[in-house]
């Protein structure tokens, strides 16, 4: 997963980024495997990458009417870090991405 983090504040955050996998049944969520986290640096003005990989573990087997959801969140922290940090997505020179392996 690569993820483009960016501080609002104006200095470099530390935050912890979360991972979770869901296969999707109609209404119902399934988490599949864990909830991953790294802690990772957010720097000052600038989006940059942050790139790590992650191991859910385990098989699962999907329905054709099933599909998977990806979630990602940045953990709150008691300094209020998460909230000085900016996902950046859906812009061009800094699309955050996610890449499924399958078997």
């Amino acid at each position: 997963m690569t993820a483009y983090l960016e501080s609002t504040n104006g200095t470099p955050t530390n935050v912890t980024i979360c991972f979770a996998l869901f296969s999707v049944a109609g209404p119902s969520l399934t988490q599949i495997g864990s909830t991953q986290s790294a802690g990772v640096t957010a720097s000052a003005a600038v989006p940059n990458p942050v790139t790590f990989n992650f191991n859910v573990g385990g098989g699962v087997s999907l329905a054709a009417t099933q599909s998977i959801e990806v979630v990602v969140w940045l953990a709150a922290t008691s300094s209020g870090a998460s909230s000085n940090v900016s996902l950046v997505y859906d812009q061009s020179g800094v699309a955050s991405q996610v890449s499924l392996v399958t078997t």
